[in-house]
């Protein structure tokens, strides 16, 4: 079997080359500073359709407390509003700040509520 010895060890030029243990280790990974990244800029609303779909569920929940004899409260459609979470219009962020904003403007035309455009940022420890 042949085995190598460090001193035989040439480099790409022929030369002698002898191993040390800086070449040997694993490069260190360099340590994250803290702090925040951004990641781009999403646009965030409540899909068109959405508010007539609430109203229909209220109504058969209103339907079902009528049968049993109870009083249900009005459809309040700002606290409905409040309540509800947005959802992305796009699951990709975008990466420049004039793209959301247009993205937004569609968004609003076709019919999106409460549309928003958010910063996402990746925040690192230190």
């Amino acid at each position: 079997m042949n085995q190598f010895k460090p001193d035989e060890l040439v480099n790409v030029h022929g030369q002698p080359w002898t191993p040390s243990a800086e070449s040997l280790a694993w490069p260190a990974k360099k340590a994250a500073v803290g702090g925040e990244f951004h990641k781009g800029w999403k646009v965030f609303g409540l899909p068109p359709g959405s508010e007539d779909l609430a109203k229909e569920n209220w109504s058969l929940g209103l339907r079902s407390a009528q049968k049993t004899g109870r009083t249900i409260a009005d459809f309040d459609l700002p606290a409905w509003l409040a309540k509800m979470r947005p959802i992305p219009v796009r699951a990709k962020p975008y990466e420049v700040f004039a793209a959301a904003i247009q993205c937004k403007e569609l968004a609003e035309r076709y019919g999106w509520v409460n549309v928003e455009v958010r910063e996402i940022n990746s925040k690192v420890a230190a």
